[in-house]
């Protein structure tokens, strides 16, 4: 790996993780400025990715709310999860965001 795509992941790597931990804080506090900076610091994971055509780690997307209004780092809290079947036996983990309602499918491989 490249010196600057390496500093690139360690740079999203310790933004996710400050992210991470504002969310778990601020689920006891409920403060709206919090919030603001955990989705600015998401905002920010996106655009070195997108800006530097640098591929996040699959643990870093999702984490973050696929709902470019709301980028929110979803948590045990800021989630529900479902199982779910489909007419081709295929299962699927189904999750929505509580704060937008946005879905997301992910398909569970044998």
């Amino acid at each position: 790996m490249d010196g600057g795509v390496l500093f690139l992941h360690q740079r999203c790597n310790f933004l996710q993780k400050v992210a991470i931990y504002l969310a778990v804080e601020n689920e006891k506090i409920k403060s709206r400025k919090v919030e603001l900076l955990e989705r600015r610091i998401n905002k920010e994971i996106r655009e070195i990715s997108f800006g530097n055509k640098v591929n996040l780690d699959q643990s870093i997307k999702r984490s973050i709310c696929k709902n470019k209004k709301c980028m929110k780092t979803l948590t045990s809290q800021s989630t529900s999860i479902k199982l779910k079947t489909n007419n081709k036996k295929q299962h699927f983990i189904i999750r929505k965001c509580r704060s937008c309602n946005s879905i997301t499918k992910y398909l569970l491989k044998k």
